[in-house]
């Protein structure tokens, strides 16, 4: 069975049946792809594969089990069903609870790490099935340019030199509109610009979650370019966006 991206969404927001729930879960069981699609579809996947990095030890994880009522587990991550899963979602829990979570939440959190932690899930499968023939292209620019207040022409942004535009989607951080146009290269390797409409004080080539980035603003948005190639390809191509498209 193939499961869309769309189903996917309804997955991780709680919203299938217990069937569509159930055929999920087994297809994930023997599907790494569909597992890695599901994660560059999970907005927390990325805070949570930082989680590894802080893992606590095994008593320390039992301790944490103990706390945590199982009803407050989510079922993303019973889903995966692994103890390095829960770890790590526990871990995430102790780790990013004061800076994320109702009363602790950081102000100052960076909109462009959260992207580039998002663009790291990424894999050539992800996008792989997308098609820019299939009608829908023009009608997701139109979307996504309506949720930032920016024109978007098809024309052009489907014609950069070396990129392939795949897909528009609306995603939205800190209650501002964020959208994500992804881009592969001739070798199927995902890109992703990214338009915040807000403007911030990000300029030029920078490493963040692995991942090089370019970031620059015009009047009142923000925009970031990531991939995982070297540092001048994304720059060269971030230039093109800046000069000549955007």
């Amino acid at each position: 069975m193939t499961h869309s991206d769309e189903s996917l969404r309804q997955y991780l927001d709680g919203n299938t049946t217990d069937a569509q729930a159930a055929a999920i879960e087994a297809a994930l069981e023997s599907d790494p792809a569909l597992e890695r699609r599901l994660m560059a579809l999970d907005p927390y996947a990325g805070m949570v594969a930082d989680a590894f990095g802080t893992l606590p030890g095994d008593e320390r994880i039992k301790h944490l089990r103990a706390a945590i009522p199982v009803q407050q587990i989510n079922r993303r991550v019973l889903s995966w069903a692994s103890g390095a899963a829960m770890a790590a979602s526990l871990a995430f829990g102790v780790v990013f609870g004061a800076q994320v979570w109702p009363g602790g939440q950081s102000a100052s959190a960076d909109w462009r790490m959260e992207v580039a932690r998002y663009q790291a899930l990424y894999v050539p499968d992800t996008v792989a099935h997308l098609s820019s023939a299939d009608g829908k292209l023009a009608t997701e620019l139109d979307r996504a340019a309506a949720a930032v207040g920016l024109s978007l022409p098809v024309d052009a942004l489907a014609n950069v030199e070396g990129l392939i535009l795949r897909r528009a989607q609306v995603l939205g951080f800190e209650g501002e509109a964020l959208i994500q146009l992804a881009y592969t290269d001739a070798a199927g390797t995902p890109f992703a610009l990214c338009i915040m409409s807000r403007k911030d004080d990000g300029d030029g080539a920078e490493t963040l979650a692995g991942m090089s980035t370019y970031s620059w603003t015009e009047q009142d948005h923000s925009f970031i370019l990531v991939a995982r190639n070297p540092q001048t390809e994304v720059s060269r191509l971030a230039n093109a966006f800046r000069n000549n498209i955007l």
